[in-house]
């Protein structure tokens, strides 16, 4: 009876905590459905708020483009249902979305301000070649030196790679480090070491005093302080005796147009500097307010001269009679506004292209110099020869090896002279620019045009030696068609071209 009793009991409870069992576990699942049910509705909000924004910021997009950009974009394009697949069917390389970050990126950099090494850095030939090193730096604490060829930054092989690239490695966040590989320009050895970036401020502007009264520029970039220091270096010049400037826009990327215009109120008498042109065909006139002294001037340039340093330089070949010497400029001949977006980030669009005084379109066409000097190392020295030319001009080349010395000046030269058949061959390009003519090439017809004060030469090019695409001529044909006087020393295998 006992056990029938205890049966039951046990029985009775275990029927009696069922029911509550599962009344919780149904509780749970009810509560677990109304959790998810609001999670749900509560992602589903988020998305749909997404979506507004998405949606809000893209029409924000399309309409900026639509009453702001040089080409008016028509529905084909703008109906694109996202920002990159518009701008990709836009087809302006100038024209981008920037978040804040970028946008900080991109003023840092027109401002020279940014995290680095301290230094510029310029191409000759396949290699990325350090310009300058700044004071204090942690690249000339390093022992970098000018004219040292960087092989290598991190990772990265530099070999034929582009300056833009290989800067970008090199700079990087605050306290971060940075190993590079480069070859001593002064032991020929290569060495690698390893580098903090700091936070680098470099002065837009800088100067001196070169040869008897040559005032020397070099200006970086047309950043907002580009107007203050360029106005500072030339006082400075000025009482220093400078009667003639030698502006080196070599690398500069351009910037903005009012600190263009402030360094033309220097250096061109009163009237135009630019004309831009609106999507409407609306034509704007942007004048200098003038200078009362305009001093004989020579302008260096080359493929990495863009924007504002090319409208500067356009503006000072036709109204100053300034010189443009060394290659074809860029060609960037568009203006960029930046519009701020309600969502954050900015939309960098191209609203206008510019025109020279005389009416030139400089966008994808740039600037020829007046004197092309393709030759890197050879451009500041003939720049300062067309402001004070020399009354005798001497070369000195070596056999095997890759030095010259031309009016006293050192040199490092790619491809040293050589000897073919008991025949003395020269490196026709550094050869013809360094005593002062003009070297090209015509690639449809194999020849070289060699232009030399007044006289013309042409070689074909499958008659001559080449070395590493570089065309050397022989030393005897250059003399005689040229009328340079040549002598050779056997002591010490140099070489010494005079020019009459």
């Amino acid at each position: 009876m006992k056990g029938t009793v205890i049966f039951t009991f046990l029985f009775l409870v275990f029927l009696t905590f069922i029911p509550v069992q599962a009344y919780h576990q149904s509780s749970q699942n009810q509560l677990a459905e109304i959790v998810l049910s609001e999670a749900v509705e509560v992602q589903e909000a988020i998305v749909a708020s997404e979506r507004e924004d998405t949606d809000a910021l893209l029409e924000e997009v399309r309409q900026l483009l639509q009453y702001h950009h040089i080409d008016q974009p028509g529905a084909a394009i703008l109906q694109h249902n996202s920002i990159d697949e518009i701008l990709e069917a836009l087809g302006d390389p100038y024209t981008s979305y920037l978040t804040p970050e970028e946008e900080q990126a991109l003023l840092d950099s027109l401002n020279l301000n940014y995290a680095g090494i301290g230094m510029v850095i310029t191409q000759i030939d396949d290699y990325p070649v350090v310009d300058r090193v700044f004071p204090d730096s942690p690249a000339e604490k390093s022992g970098i030196g000018k004219g040292d060829t960087i092989l290598q930054v991190d990772d990265l092989l530099t070999k034929g790679v582009t300056t833009d690239l290989v800067a970008s490695q090199v700079r990087g966040p605050e306290g971060t480090s940075v190993t590079m590989r480069l070859n001593n320009s002064r032991t020929g050895e290569p060495y690698e070491l390893t580098m903090t970036r700091e936070r680098i401020s470099i002065p837009q502007a800088e100067g001196e005093i070169v040869g008897e009264s040559i005032g020397y520029i070099r200006l970086y970039s047309f950043g907002e302080q580009a107007g203050e220091d360029f106005a500072n270096v030339y006082n400075d010049l000025i009482e220093q005796g400078m009667e003639k400037l030698l502006l080196d826009l070599r690398g500069n990327g351009g910037g903005s147009m009012t600190a263009a215009q402030s360094i033309g109120d220097f250096l061109l008498p009163e009237g135009t500097l630019y004309y831009l042109i609106y999507n409407d065909g609306d034509k704007s006139i942007f004048r200098t307010e003038g200078s009362e002294t305009i001093l004989p001037m020579a302008v260096l340039i080359d493929h990495h001269t863009a924007s504002a340093a090319e409208l500067l330089s356009a503006a000072l070949q036709e109204r100053s009679q300034a010189l443009l010497i060394g290659s074809n400029s860029f060609g960037k001949g568009s203006v960029q506004s930046l519009f701020p977006l309600e969502s954050g980030g900015v939309l960098k669009a191209t609203i206008a292209r510019y025109q020279s005084p005389q009416g030139r379109m400089i966008d994808q066409v740039g600037l020829a110099p007046d004197l092309p000097v393709s030759t890197r190392s050879l451009q500041l020295l003939r720049a300062k020869e067309v402001l004070e030319p020399p009354t005798q001009r001497e070369l000195r080349l070596y056999l095997d090896r890759p030095e010259a010395v031309l009016s006293g000046k050192e040199f490092f030269i790619e491809q040293a002279p050589m000897i073919r058949e008991d025949r003395a061959y020269l490196p026709l390009r550094f050869l013809i620019e360094a005593l002062g003519g003009v070297a090209s090439h015509d690639e449809d017809r194999e020849e070289a045009l060699v232009l030399f004060q007044g006289r013309s030469l042409t070689l074909s090019l499958q008659s001559l030696p080449v070395q590493e695409d570089r065309a050397f001529a022989p030393l005897r044909l250059i003399s005689e068609e040229l009328g340079y006087q040549v002598e050779y020393k056997e002591e010490n295998r140099e070489i010494v071209v005079i020019l009459p």
